[in-house]
């Protein structure tokens, strides 16, 4: 199970110490992911996953967003809105800067945002996403590690789908 570090400098010994967490318990990817991104500086964040058209998309974890989590309407979902137009991860904020988009609403009291595809098989089958409140400038490590948490997070997700098939056609 992830284990909270003492320091959140080091971010990423955050994303390895995940990435070890998950590849140990697949099935317990998005809590894991979640509490990372929490770990890398983010006041809320969603793990969102997709149907297999990539039309629909509901929470699967959470913590620091009070959303509904099949809400159309909310911040994360905008977010993943986003990542599905675009196919990477974007950052958006209050006054964007370049590069950037616009922070969509309704935002609360969150500044910033980011929010990386999680890709299986070639699709995007969730999104992370993570907001802060303070810090308006989220650095560019940040941002990378961020990425890197969703690319672990996909990578373990898809390596668990794939041993599961190899399993059911042995």
């Amino acid at each position: 199970m992830f284990r909270p570090r003492e320091k959140k400098g080091n971010q990423l010994f955050v994303v390895a110490a995940a990435g070890a967490d998950m590849a140990r318990e697949p099935d317990r990817v998005p809590p894991i992911a979640v509490r990372a991104a929490i770990e890398l500086g983010c006041d809320g964040v969603s793990f969102r996953v997709l149907d297999d058209r990539q039309v629909i998309h509901r929470t699967l974890e959470s913590v620091g967003l009070a959303e509904d989590p099949g809400d159309p309407s909310s911040l994360s979902a905008a977010m993943v809105d986003l990542v599905l137009q675009r196919g990477e991860t974007i950052v958006a904020r209050s006054i964007p800067e370049e590069g950037e988009v616009l922070l969509p609403s309704p935002s609360g009291d969150f500044v910033a945002g980011l929010a990386s595809p999680i890709w299986i098989e070639g699709w995007i089958a969730a999104v992370l996403v993570g907001v802060v409140r303070a810090d308006p400038r989220l650095t560019p490590d940040t941002v990378a590690a961020f990425g890197l948490l969703a690319s672990q997070a996909g990578l373990t997700l898809d390596n668990a789908q794939r041993i599961e098939e190899g399993r059911q056609t042995a």
